[in-house]
């Protein structure tokens, strides 16, 4: 669900060219890409939970977006961000860790995180990640012939 839109901001549905205008409130289904101009901003919020702010000059495109709950009680919350350029922070609920699988995939490979503030910046061919709080494993794809998708 699209919290805030500032700016600039484009989406595509899945499987579509077409890019049209995003607004706040909007739902988003897996498989939408979004791109922000230079002066674009967009909060959006991948699953209960865990929320992204995608910066200006980005573009991603939302792979998966999973929630589960058991009577109460989170039972499962999964989110693969594929960031193609630009930066996205994450900010993820840290009161249920052992359930939350939050990834952002890069060309460079996958931060991933559990209950924590996190941002990734991919430029060109170079991919960084900044941690707030919290701590975030990264996984490196790795790049050879005929072994696209990969990791090591």
């Amino acid at each position: 669900v699209v919290k805030s839109v500032t700016g600039k901001v484009d989406f595509t549905a899945a499987g579509s060219s077409k890019f049209s205008a995003l607004t706040a409130g909007q739902k988003l289904e897996v498989g939408s890409a979004i791109r922000t101009g230079k002066d674009g901003v967009a909060i959006v919020r991948a699953v209960p939970g865990a929320a992204i702010r995608i910066g200006p000059d980005s573009q991603l495109v939302l792979n998966e977006m999973d929630f589960a709950k058991n009577g109460q009680k989170v039972a499962s919350r999964k989110a693969l961000i594929e960031l193609k350029s630009g930066t996205i922070s994450a900010l993820i609920d840290k009161n249920d860790p052992e359930t939350t699988d939050f990834r952002i995939k890069t060309p460079q490979g996958i931060a991933a995180a559990r209950g924590t503030f996190y941002a990734v910046t991919v430029e060109g061919d170079q991919a960084y990640v900044a941690v707030k709080e919290g701590q975030v494993g990264l996984q490196r794809l790795q790049k050879k012939a005929g072994d696209e998708g990969k990791t090591e």
